[in-house]
């Protein structure tokens, strides 16, 4: 298995909603199509956390 790349809040924040929907996307992050930017980025750092 590939080492995922790991995201800071800051890097995620400095992205385009697009750009942290594409990540949420790749880590099958569910309920992704409804969330706001900040709810993604959030979810982001709690799966990559191992919290979800």
């Amino acid at each position: 298995m590939s080492e995922e790349p790991v995201y800071s809040r800051e890097q995620l924040e400095a992205m385009t909603r697009d750009e942290v929907y594409a990540i949420a996307t790749d880590m099958n992050i569910s309920g992704r199509s409804s969330m706001t930017k900040a709810q993604l980025v959030d979810a982001i750092l709690a799966t990559q956390e191992g919290g979800v």
